[in-house]
């Protein structure tokens, strides 16, 4: 990618790093459109090809990062945001795909990361080492890696709702809750035809208990769970 556009890109990325509600530093590009793409997408063929290194790495310390912040281990967080900057400045050549807007946005991400984690603003680097974790995502799929990319993305929904019930953002959680049932509907099938009936069971009953939720409270205590549970979706496509 030539700098020049990527200095443009960047700036206007990086003006976009505002809360989500107008709380702590966010983030509020359109990522929206990038989750649609994938997660309304059959899932990955079995033909698969090796996600480069950096993306996963991207992916992996972003995820990293997010629980640093939310056992308030700065350390362990500042750590970890060195090695994601360093794992992001190789995407590009790794991956040897251009004009990706995902590494733009990614650049935005690690922006807010660079004075959240500082702060030690702890939701906003939630919120930030989350949105890497996305544009990870959305970077591997061109890779058909042979966990759909759909999994990921419950991954990414299952710390938004966290994120959501500790900002108390209704709005929030409920687009949240919404994402969560689409992908899972797009995913479900492939599910089943790798033999994890009994998992897309317990997911729907989990579902259903994310869609009953009222209050901020209840979509928080149902975080760890969706969690935990694509944890065992990943399984079936892995064991």
């Amino acid at each position: 990618m030539k700098l020049s556009r990527r200095i443009v890109e960047f700036a206007g990325a990086a003006a976009l790093i505002t809360g989500m509600t107008g709380m702590e530093i966010g983030i509020s590009y359109p990522a929206q459109a990038a989750i649609t793409t994938i997660s309304d997408s059959a899932p990955a063929a079995t033909n698969t090809n090796s996600v480069p290194t950096s993306v996963s790495q991207v992916g992996e310390y972003g995820e990293n990062i997010y629980e640093a912040a939310k056992a308030n281990n700065w350390t362990q967080a500042t750590a970890k945001l060195t090695s994601l900057k360093d794992a992001a400045k190789r995407i590009d050549t790794e991956s040897k795909i251009s004009e990706n807007p995902n590494e733009d946005r990614l650049d935005g991400a690690i922006a807010a990361l660079n004075k959240a984690v500082p702060a030690k603003n702890k939701l906003a680097t939630m919120r930030a080492a989350n949105q890497t974790t996305l544009f990870a995502a959305n970077l591997s799929a061109p890779f058909n890696p042979p966990v759909p990319v759909q999994v990921t993305l419950l991954d990414y929904y299952g710390r938004q709702l966290e994120i959501g019930a500790a900002a108390n953002n209704m709005t929030q959680l409920k687009e949240t809750v919404k994402d969560i049932s689409r992908t899972w509907n797009t995913l479900r099938p492939a599910v089943e035809s790798h033999g994890g009936s009994a998992q897309a069971q317990q997911f729907d009953n989990l579902i259903a208990r994310v869609e009953a939720a009222k209050s901020s409270n209840e979509y928080g205590s149902l975080g760890t769970p969706v969690l935990n549970q694509v944890d065992n979706l990943e399984k079936v496509f892995t064991q």
